[in-house]
């Protein structure tokens, strides 16, 4: 008689990988919205993931430094001044002098970047209730606390290297 068989677990490190490809596969997925998704009502110029993610940034901020916006997305300050230029020639971010530092500028959302951030929040939004719509409140009030959680434990990738 053969003995029944056990399930093997796989390993922390397996788990893991597993769980890094799942991230790397909803973001892609959540951010890889299609252009006419993206795009308003009237057509109007869109942003791509990389200046939604400045947007945000700056939403969650407040009036910031270009280097204080490069540390909180953990890039560059070339690649971020890149964006903030497209996002300043849509009318989507402004800049001025900072009082404290003469050399430096202050960079924030201008009203029509906060809408433009709104819009492509709610688009986001959507799929994401799309998505979800036969999972109970339990079970997306899981996910949130599961991912904030993560969030909290990845504040600063620096510190676990």
């Amino acid at each position: 008689m053969s003995q029944p068989s056990v399930t093997q677990l796989p390993t922390e490190a397996e788990q893991l990988t597993q769980v890094e490809r799942a991230i790397r596969a909803t973001a892609k997925r959540l951010f890889a919205i299609p252009p006419h998704r993206a795009r308003g009502a009237a057509g109007e110029v869109s942003i791509d993931r990389s200046g939604y993610a400045v947007l945000g940034t700056l939403d969650d901020l407040g009036e910031a430094r270009l280097s204080d916006v490069a540390t909180a997305l953990t890039l560059d300050i070339s690649t971020v001044s890149r964006q903030v230029k497209a996002l300043e020639e849509h009318g989507f971010c402004k800049r001025r002098p900072d009082p404290d530092d003469r050399r430096a500028w202050l960079l924030d959302l201008t009203t029509a970047g906060r809408r433009e951030l709104g819009r492509m929040r709610a688009v986001r939004v959507q799929v994401l209730t799309t998505a979800t719509a036969d999972w109970s409140a339990a079970d997306r009030q899981r996910l949130l606390d599961l991912l904030e959680a993560l969030a909290e434990s990845l504040t600063d990738p620096k510190d676990l290297t």
